[in-house]
């Protein structure tokens, strides 16, 4: 089994918080409903993996 490298779990974490938080309500047209994940789940990211941001798919 290989192994991810930092960058890779950042990217995997990444998109999986770009569809929860960002993808998912915008389907559901429930945007303001996730408002305090979304802010939760960006805030988390960005302590983590300050200068990956830009995996995220906003």
């Amino acid at each position: 089994m290989g192994q991810l490298s930092e960058e890779g779990i950042a990217k995997k974490i990444a998109e999986q918080i770009s569809v929860i938080a960002f993808k998912a309500p915008r389907l559901l047209r429930m945007e303001k409903e996730f408002t305090l994940l979304r802010e939760a789940a960006l805030r988390a990211y960005r302590q983590e993996y300050s200068n990956r941001e830009h995996f995220l798919n906003k």
